[in-house]
């Protein structure tokens, strides 16, 4: 018997499977599982190529499947875990499905089970926590509205700093004359037209995350100030995880883009964790997720 975990990416999806005494048995590599920015159809064809590849390669049978998990961050409500496990039913799967955040197979993989909570900041900001009798809670995630901390919030306080800096609400910065340059423009008015477009991509503004980096290092004030606040923004999920969980000497997983890459708000962002709260452990996310949609699928 072996066990299914796959880490299903906005580009593309990672599978890997473990038989019960957890020695890898194959792995490969797909296409987007996130339903959220293709259709259902296609990512029902995305993942039974994967599966198919590595029944193929490995000569493995899908009734040998003791369980499959799959972390994507497209799945946040019942409705999106109902539709995932849809999808891998179609495919063939029978029992002991499961569709998760990609936030608990990343926590998952750094604590294996044990009480432990993750702040996840990429194009959007979540958290989660597992306490000691293994119930799970989640803070932040909640759409457009929220995400304080992310590749999208820093980036739209760039702009903000960068319009008010066009219009003379603020003085001139080295971060403002490099989000124009960005976007290839030169007055607001320009600027304000690109990103309120109906057409506009949103992650274009997550990009300019590393725009915010690249000028606090070359030391820009306002892009240390985006920071500190990005990492406040972090430091309070984290805060409110620890807090509703109970979590006694809490492991805190730092996962995302923007912890990742980011060494100032990393440090920032552990800094103030310790000094909120006692006993504290920050751990950079550096455990292959797919092994924690495996961890999850086998003792659940």
């Amino acid at each position: 018997m072996y066990f299914i975990g796959i880490d299903g990416g906005s580009a593309y999806s990672r599978l890997v499977a473990a038989d019960e005494n957890d020695t890898v048995i194959g792995r490969h590599t797909g296409g987007t599982s996130n339903f959220k920015i293709r259709s259902k159809d296609t990512i029902a064809d995305n993942l039974r190529r994967l599966v198919s590849e590595f029944f193929r390669l490995t000569d493995s049978k899908i009734e040998d499947c003791g369980g499959i998990c799959v972390g994507c961050s497209c799945i946040q409500t019942a409705e999106d875990v109902e539709s995932m496990i849809e999808i891998l039913s179609k495919i063939g799967f029978e029992r002991n499905i499961h569709a998760v955040h990609d936030a608990e197979i990343i926590l998952a993989a750094e604590t294996k089970g044990e009480e432990g909570a993750i702040v996840v900041a990429g194009t959007d900001t979540t958290g989660y926590a597992v306490d000691k009798h293994q119930n799970r809670y989640r803070c932040g995630g909640w759409g457009k509205l929220d995400g304080g901390g992310s590749t999208v919030w820093i980036g739209n306080a760039a702009v903000k700093h960068a319009l008010m800096c066009a219009d003379g609400r603020r003085e001139q910065s080295p971060l403002a004359t490099k989000v124009f340059e960005r976007f290839k423009v030169e007055s607001a008015e320009k600027l304000s037209q690109i990103i309120t477009h109906p057409d506009f991509n949103t992650h274009r503004i997550g990009e300019l995350a590393t725009v915010v980096r690249q000028t606090s290092q070359a030391g820009d004030e306002t892009a240390k100030q985006i920071e500190q606040s990005a990492a406040n923004e972090l430091a309070l999920v984290a805060s409110a995880l620890i807090k509703r969980a109970k979590i006694e000497s809490p492991k805190i997983v730092a996962g995302g883009a923007v912890l990742v890459s980011n060494e100032n708000i990393l440090k920032a962002f552990t800094s103030l964790i310790a000094e909120r709260e006692s006993d504290v452990t920050v751990i950079p996310a550096k455990g292959k997720a797919e092994l924690g949609a495996v961890y999850i699928a086998k003792t659940n």
